[in-house]
């Protein structure tokens, strides 16, 4: 009776066999990555990414982000790491001073560590395809190109689902050749420019509270609720990345806690902070003319880093238990300070104007 029962079912159809290959493969990889990932000391993240730049080559931290699914907050936080350890290093696009870029470091150690361990691997795969006719091992390769742009559609698709549902805002770019950003009442507060962001004028990902939004012509205006600053600072985090195809203006207000700008890629008209209470650190672009920089408030450290060769007047009013421009250090700093920076007689078309007035722990101005 079992025989004649075997005999009658029908045979599964080949695609639904390869599926199932497929997703076992899938999963054994990921084994194999976590695994690979513990004896290195690393995430199976962290190496996913060192993958991602072995195989594909240079590639920009938003690039890396849509890859691995990641916001661009952590995968910065992620390069900082994985570049202090020596994994990687990031570099200016040589096309475009305003984009970086990230390759990995193979003259490092570490890396010859993660080769060691893939090289088995590597040499397993080899001899597999290297037993199979040249005609079939094209048609793999077809299919697996195929497979991977489903899989990147599919990424894509997921991301948007799952940024919809976590609170992502945007809007288009449109017509905008220039921009203006005012955000008010921020606890936490990190923003960066993004050259991947294409068509988008902007996308933002809040933690707690969310702001009022508004788009009024060439001014993005986020401000949040006067009752929510008695929150937490943990419910008022915005994170916020600007197309960096068109130049801004940024003005953030109401005693932000703690401020981080990557703006290196950016053409920036100005950045104002006013009423700043915590930390703030500013990697500022290369200017174009005379550009302001004004900072107010009462808080504990505050760090600004300009590219190389880059010139700086500074008007300081106040009081700092250390004031730093590159190599000019003042302690117990107070009143009214003017400084030049060794630039200012190289490159007077060229410059940031900063104006700094409160009271701040150390203010250190110096290059990248």
């Amino acid at each position: 009776m079992s025989s004649e029962k075997e005999q009658s079912q029908e045979p599964v159809p080949i695609g639904q066999e390869l599926t199932s290959e497929l997703r076992q493969f899938q999963g054994l990889s990921v084994t194999f990555w976590r695994l690979v990932a513990a004896r290195l000391n690393l995430t199976i993240t962290d190496l996913q990414v060192i993958a991602f730049l072995d195989s594909l080559g240079q590639l920009s931290a938003g690039q890396l982000a849509d890859l691995t699914g990641l916001t661009t907050g952590a995968i910065t936080g992620m390069l900082n790491r994985l570049e202090e350890a020596g994994f990687v290093k990031r570099e200016r696009d040589p096309q475009d001073a305003r984009r970086v870029l990230v390759q990995l470091n193979p003259s490092q150690e570490k890396w010859q560590n993660v080769v060691a361990f893939l090289a088995v691997f590597d040499e397993r795969w080899r001899e597999l395809v290297g037993s199979d006719d040249a005609e079939r091992l094209m048609s793999l390769l077809h299919f697996l190109r195929r497979g991977n742009q489903v899989l990147r559609q599919e990424l894509a698709r997921l991301q948007t689902i799952r940024e919809a549902g976590q609170g992502l805002f945007s809007a288009p770019l449109g017509a905008l050749t220039r921009a203006h950003l005012v955000v008010s009442g921020p606890a936490r507060f990190f923003i960066q420019a993004d050259p991947d962001l294409r068509d988008l004028l902007y996308q933002a990902r809040f933690e707690g509270a969310v702001p009022e939004i508004r788009l009024r012509g060439e001014a993005v205006v986020m401000r949040y609720a006067r009752r929510s600053w008695e929150l937490d600072e943990k419910m008022r985090e915005a994170e916020v990345r600007l197309n960096a195809a068109i130049p801004w203006r940024i003005v953030v207000e109401g005693g932000a806690a703690q401020i981080e700008a990557r703006l290196g890629q950016l053409q920036l008209l100005g950045l104002h902070l006013k009423g700043i209470v915590g930390d703030a650190r500013l990697e500022l672009p290369p200017p174009t003319g005379s550009v302001p920089v004004s900072i107010a408030g009462n808080a504990s450290q505050l760090l600004i880093q300009r590219p190389q060769g880059v010139a700086v007047r500074l008007y300081f009013k106040g009081w700092a238990v250390q004031l730093q421009l590159d190599q000019q250090i003042f302690s117990q700093a107070g009143g009214v300070v003017r400084l030049r920076s060794a630039e200012i007689n190289d490159s007077p078309s060229a410059v940031y104007d900063l104006n700094l007035v409160g009271s701040f722990s150390t203010v250190t101005i110096t290059t990248v």
